[in-house]
């Protein structure tokens, strides 16, 4: 019975630290998915096509 204990104990622990390696993972692509700087460093054509697209729009938007 103390074996399987033990080894029910490590396999919780090993768990966990995999658990907590995945949560980090998670947070760090959480972070970097909202993080407009990186969006722009990744594909900077893209951004400057959305702003030129955003800014015609806003222009519309206050003109009429």
């Amino acid at each position: 019975m103390g074996q399987r204990a033990d080894a029910l104990a490590s396999h919780i622990r090993q768990q966990r630290e995999e658990l907590g390696d995945n949560i980090r993972e998670l947070n760090f692509r959480m972070k970097e998915a909202v993080d407009w700087r990186h969006r722009v460093r990744e594909n900077p054509v893209r951004a400057m096509i959305v702003a030129a697209v955003a800014g015609f729009f806003l222009y519309k938007l206050i003109r009429r």
